[in-house]
């Protein structure tokens, strides 16, 4: 996207990260008239809980967006008119406990020093616990809703987090008149939280309650909460009880919307904050990651965006019903696009997994990657006697097993092994697990025509893909900006401003081919498979999934 301030009409994205929010102001046409960051002041906090345990000030999210706004507005060069929507995505499962007003529990002197009243960040992993109790009690009961979770919850997600704070401070659990995704809180933020929007006004997203909080279009949150009613579970203080979904049922309030959907309108306070016009629509929030479908201009089925930074995630909109795919995150429907099954699988760990081997061999990642291109074999490869073979699992399974306590491995070490040899397999061992995850969709019957990468790592890594190519043997584009997030979020509040009839209409509109500013949509580098590698990767894949299987029957 070229960037011009010749648009009257604009749109705000937020796009809330895990340590800092980014603002673009992205014209009707697709010109980015302005893109900001605002780091967090307090960032991670680790110190109030334990080691599995990380939390967020929510007044951080509030002081950076005014920050960042204003620093975006002058950067655009517009007046407070010319932007007439805002969209935000937000980490997630990001939850904190708020009064009836939504106010944050922590900001109260009485719980100021209880860690469970602080929002929970969507890496926080001390509900693992929780999430294992209610697996195992979803497979006990025959829950086939479970099939769209691929059978298994996450510590990250909202009902373990809720179950937390019930059996590690109860009193917590009691004050806590709402439990709220952070992006809803946020756009309840924007919208001043009046009486129209307390409590039972509350705006939720499909994306965030479906794919975090087993919300389904047909029956809300009714079955996940009929399961913990079947449960018995003892609170803090060791008392039983068998109607805990029912009692989470009370502090879910609220209406679910799809993502860009109108959730109310920007307040006066909120509007001198940002230096904004009053009354502006606010979309209905999403996760940060699914912003990135719209933001590299997908808003239709059969196009599998791939987003490679800290983790990897997998999108795909399919038509539906929605398929029973091994190792799905979640698939929901309106959850990404309205009218549409969202289907998100993912890898817990991916440049992280890198960022590691770098600090473990003491060697910058860049070095790591230049001696590895020294190193890259020639295909066919005639001997693998001294291959190093890598398990990516280095932060748990995310797909296809949804298992924190996983681990990953390295196979085939001797005294000759060097740090590029072991990146070599990482990068081998992470296009493994994309060549699954493709793989588990495509049985499943749900149809990829089509991959599109974005994020950090494919600017920062361009190697990566042509391995992650030659692995699927499937071209894939790489998006030719990484602010992708961000733009789907303003691609979001734009929809919601009414100027566009759909999601599909904006995202053709303002980053699409089409759209007269853009360079995404049809645009970016095409890395192609080399068709020579397919033997190869095809008998790699299957030493994959040994060491994989072996690493599951170890930790049973």
């Amino acid at each position: 996207m070229r960037a011009s301030t010749g648009s009257r009409l604009a749109s705000l994205g937020l796009d809330f990260g895990t340590e800092s929010v980014r603002a673009v102001i992205v014209s009707f046409e697709g010109n980015i008239l302005a893109c900001t960051v605002d780091k967090y002041e307090h960032g991670q906090i680790t110190h109030l809980g334990g080691p599995d345990e990380v939390f967020q000030n929510a007044h951080d999210w509030e002081e950076s967006a005014q920050r960042v706004v204003k620093s975006a507005m002058v950067k655009a060069g517009l007046s407070p008119q010319a932007v007439v929507g805002i969209g935000v995505d937000f980490t997630s499962c990001t939850l904190l406990p708020t009064d009836k007003n939504g106010t944050p529990l922590f900001t109260h002197p009485k719980y100021q020093m209880r860690s469970q009243a602080w929002p929970k960040l969507w890496k926080h992993h001390g509900a693992i616990v929780q999430a294992e109790a209610i697996t195992s009690s979803a497979a006990k009961h025959g829950c086939s809703w479970m099939s769209r979770f691929g059978g298994a919850l996450s510590s990250e997600w909202l009902h373990p987090k809720v179950m937390e704070v019930f059996q590690k401070d109860v009193e917590v659990f009691d004050a806590a008149e709402v439990f709220v995704e952070a992006g809803d809180w946020f756009v309840w933020n924007l919208a001043g939280r009046s009486d129209a929007f307390q409590k039972n006004g509350l705006v939720r997203s499909a994306c965030q309650a479906g794919y975090k909080g087993c919300w389904s279009k047909q029956g809300g949150f009714k079955e996940v909460h009929d399961l913990l009613d079947s449960m018995t579970i003892a609170n803090s203080e060791g008392l039983d009880h068998t109607d805990f979904g029912s009692l989470v049922m009370t502090k879910l309030p609220g209406v679910v919307q799809p993502p860009g959907a109108p959730a109310g309108e920007l307040c006066g306070v909120w509007a001198e904050k940002l230096g904004l016009q009053p009354g502006i629509p606010i979309g209905t929030a999403t996760i940060d990651a699914h912003a990135g479908v719209p933001g590299v201009g997908v808003a239709d089925s059969e196009c599998l965006v791939m987003i490679l930074g800290t983790s990897g995630c997998y999108l795909l909109n399919g038509d539906g019903p929605p398929a029973q795919v091994e190792g799905v995150c979640g698939a929901v429907e309106d959850g990404i696009v309205q009218g549409l099954v969202g289907y998100e699988l993912g890898q817990s760990s991916l440049g992280d997994s890198f960022a590691w081997l770098s600090r473990v061999t003491n060697t910058p990642v860049s070095d790591l990657a230049a001696e590895a291109a020294q190193l890259r074999p020639s295909f066919p490869q005639p001997d693998r006697a001294n291959e190093v073979l890598a398990l990516d699992w280095l932060n748990g399974s995310r797909s296809p097993h949804n298992n924190a306590r996983l681990r990953g491995a390295f196979v085939g070490l001797s005294l000759e092994t060097t740090p590029a040899d072991m990146y070599l397999a990482l990068e081998a061992g992470v296009a493994c697990a994309a060549k699954g995850i493709v793989k588990s969709l495509t049985d499943a019957g749900v149809p990829i025509s089509s991959a599109v990468a974005t994020g950090g790592l494919p600017h920062a890594a361009p190697h990566l893909v042509q391995t992650f190519a030659n692995a699927l043997q499937t071209p894939i584009r790489i998006h030719p900006h990484d602010q992708g997030p961000a733009v789907g979020a303003a691609v979001l509040g734009a929809t919601a401003s009414g100027h566009f009839s759909s999601v599909a209409e904006a995202t053709k509109a303002m980053v699409s081919e089409g759209g007269r500013g853009v360079s995404g949509g049809q645009g970016g580098n095409i890395v192609s498979p080399d068709v020579h590698t397919a033997a190869y990767y095809e008998e790699l894949y299957e030493q994959y999934q040994e060491l994989a299987s072996f690493e599951v029957q170890l930790r049973q």
